[in-house]
């Protein structure tokens, strides 16, 4: 019987062992490098998937980038919703910064996320980065995360959300070192997520604000903060419900296209994106600028397919809207100086997204920084980040995507939620004005 036990405790200490060969000091992931558990199944993961797709998941011991095995996810017929291999939801301090990392080989973009599980029971999802493909070559990504106040466990996780397939291996998630630096981009502090809105057909609108007097049209750049309000992918959503919300505060906002799916747009949801027609109607309202042909990652682009992405989709849009389209905005906010160098003779600026101001410091019309906002975002940020660009007479650029109210997606959020955002600005007093506007103001134009 003694022998037996001995035999069984080291089984199981030699599971532990491979389980944690690669296993750094500090590391909340357990099996990081999913080496133990059955031939479907990784001990201390889950093969997850939610919406309308096709995942199909193994656990591959060739190719590994550590150990015997790797998490593989591929994904066919998609319409919504994600598929990962997701690491069990570990403690944490609230409060306290974490670093979350992993190799990764994939065929297309995928993204990390967190899920924080609360002390009142409920539940936050929070983006955290997007990634873009790495085909043959396994590459590391950090992610930072910053526990907010109220929570007590997370889960952090590697995830697709298109077709296409994914491997990852060699998890870590520890606590970050007073005075470390992550490469990640900034992660704003999270709110609670409510059930899913129902979105009514016209949301409601309080009464028509007071409109701010006209600025003056000869202001020196960087004189005094400006803010423009700019929405991403041209969904029917924000043509529907946040154009008139923002048209309702006396102000002009800027949508930027994926012309494909103007030019198919049966084929891309079947009234999901905004019609010519539509376009034609927000330019007469605002401003419309380009976000590419089909939405890829540039800088993983051969320069000849780049070059089209960004010359039809303008050669698209000048012909739809007969005028020059001057504004882009590059899809993930990924940009090299290839496709700065193609951007400069197509366009007047090109936009990323730091959510900080464009001041008279850091201002570079082919790197405009821009806060994206979403479903996520706490109205404390949208108004710090309103106040630090009044200290430093910034020009502050802020994005909106779906008007959906659909929780689970970072980057919906209802139509109620945007028009208190609005509010935000408007009792903020900074002066509002298109992003056309303002970039010639910065220009000194």
């Amino acid at each position: 019987m003694k022998i037996r036990i001995l035999m069984a405790t080291a089984i199981v200490m030699g599971l532990i062992l491979v389980a944690s060969k690669t296993q750094a000091a500090g590391n909340l992931i357990v099996n990081n490098s999913l080496e133990a558990g059955t031939a479907t199944e990784a001990s201390n993961f889950s093969s997850d998937s939610w919406g309308n797709l096709k995942a199909v998941f193994t656990l591959p011991t060739i190719g590994a980038q550590d150990g015997a095995r790797s998490g593989y996810v591929k994904v066919t017929n998609y319409v919504s919703g994600d598929a990962r291999w997701t690491p069990a939801a570990v403690d944490v301090q609230a409060g306290a910064t974490y670093i979350f990392s992993n190799r990764y080989k994939s065929n297309v973009r995928t993204e990390i996320d967190a899920e924080i599980e609360m002390q009142d029971g409920s539940t936050q999802y929070l983006w955290l980065k997007d990634i873009a493909a790495s085909k043959a070559t396994w590459k590391q990504t950090t992610a930072k995360l910053t526990v907010p106040q109220g929570a007590k466990r997370v889960r952090v996780y590697h995830l697709i959300a298109r077709n296409g397939w994914l491997q990852t291996d060699n998890y870590a998630l520890s606590a970050a070192t007073p005075g470390s630096t992550s490469p990640t981009p900034t992660t704003s502090p999270t709110t609670s997520v409510s059930p899913t809105p129902t979105v009514s057909p016209t949301p409601t609108v309080s009464p028509t604000p007071t409109v701010s007097p006209t600025p003056p049209t000869s202001s020196a750049p960087f004189s005094r903060p400006l803010v423009s309000i700019e929405f991403d992918d041209g969904w029917t959503t924000a043509y529907q419900y946040g154009l008139p919300l923002v048209e309702s505060f006396g102000w002009k906002p800027t949508q930027y296209i994926i012309t494909d799916t103007a030019k198919n747009n049966v084929n891309y949801g079947n009234g999901t994106y905004m019609t010519p027609a539509q376009i034609q109607d927000w330019n007469h309202r605002g401003d419309i600028g380009s976000h590419t042909v089909s939405h890829p990652s540039l800088p993983s682009l051969g320069v000849t397919q780049m070059t089209n992405e960004l010359t039809t989709s303008k050669n698209y849009l000048d012909a739809l809207l007969g005028e020059p389209t001057k504004l882009l905005a590059t899809p993930y906010c990924e940009s090299n100086a290839s496709v700065v160098g193609v951007a400069k003779t197509l366009y007047q600026s090109s936009r990323n997204c730091e959510p900080i101001a464009n001041t008279k410091a850091n201002f570079d019309r082919y790197n405009l920084n821009s806060f994206i906002v979403l479903n996520t975002t706490a109205d404390a940020e949208i108004v710090a980040a309103l106040n630090a660009a009044k200290a430093s007479n910034g020009w502050l650029i802020l994005v909106w995507h779906e008007l959906a109210g659909d929780t689970k997606n970072a980057w919906s959020v209802s139509p109620a939620t945007l028009q208190r955002q609005l509010q935000l600005v408007k009792n903020s007093g900074v002066t509002v004005t298109s992003t056309q506007s303002a970039l010639n103001e910065s220009l000194g134009l």
